[in-house]
């Protein structure tokens, strides 16, 4: 018997698997739309960032990807115990200057020394006031609504609820701290001075952690229509740049507590 084999066409039966190219020149590229392209970007510079101490991180006010303007800040780091400690040293300098000096004081120069260092706590205590006031009402409210009422709200979108909580019962509190510095004249004598310093402490103390964790809530904050990424920078950096200030008067009061100790103590001294 005869066999028969049909074969098929190669061409009709197999799929082409050569993919159409067409040759370009290296050149520059007019298009109206965007052009997409894949690939890895590295910066031309860059600077590794760290600080001259350790310590608990207080607040972080820069995103990765965030442009950076020289002299700002970036991120802080927690320095209550080194505040501390300076005004201890401030104090033990001073009540050493006291002791030394005690064989040659009078009682007349201590009670000078004493209306001195009355007068610059007053002035100490008045700018912890005008301070406090300024950090809270010019820089934290900001991202509050109806700061000053019974209910300030906290505006801006954040991942952290229980922080937004927080810093809206922390802004009550405060609410009725300025609104006694606003009533209540400091005092003009020792034993009423002392207790505004002491209490001015206390309050301070309490804005600084208002502060931190205003800062906190801003650093889970989410851009939105509303309010853009910039804007939430730009908070961060007030509040940042307020809670500094407050800080700094921090120091200044335990100073002057020291400090009218300190001056007391002469006077009794030199009147014995």
């Amino acid at each position: 018997g005869a066999s028969f084999f049909f074969g098929s066409n190669p061409s009709e039966s197999e799929t082409d698997s050569r993919k159409e190219v067409t040759l370009v020149r290296v050149g520059d590229v007019a298009r109206a739309e965007p052009l997409s392209l894949i690939g890895e970007i590295r910066a031309v510079r860059e600077a590794n960032v760290s600080a001259d101490s350790s310590g608990a991180v207080k607040g972080v006010y820069r995103d990765l990807g965030d442009f950076v303007a020289a002299g700002r800040v970036i991120a802080e780091l927690d320095n209550t115990r080194q505040t501390a400690l300076v005004s201890q040293a401030k104090a033990s300098l001073e009540k050493a200057r006291s002791g030394a000096a005690v064989g040659t004081i009078t009682v007349g120069t201590a009670k000078s020394g004493l209306e001195a260092a009355i007068s610059s706590a007053r002035n100490a205590a008045t700018n912890a006031r005008a301070t406090m006031s300024d950090a809270i009402r010019r820089s934290a409210d900001n991202v509050f609504s109806n700061a000053d009422s019974s209910q300030p709200h906290f505006v801006l979108a954040t991942s952290n609820q229980q922080l937004v909580f927080t810093v809206e019962s922390e802004r009550l509190a405060l609410r009725n701290v300025l609104s006694r510095h606003a009533s209540v004249p400091v005092p003009v004598d020792y034993d009423g001075l002392i207790k505004e310093l002491e209490l001015l402490s206390i309050e301070v103390t309490e804005a600084q952690q208002f502060l931190t964790n205003v800062s906190l809530a801003l650093n889970n904050a989410v851009s939105s229509s509303a309010v853009s990424e910039g804007t939430i920078s730009g908070y961060r950096i007030d509040v940042a740049g307020a809670n500094s200030a407050v800080t700094g008067v921090r120091s200044a009061v335990s100073g002057s507590i020291e400090l009218l100790k300190a001056k007391s103590s002469s006077v009794l001294i030199a009147e014995e």
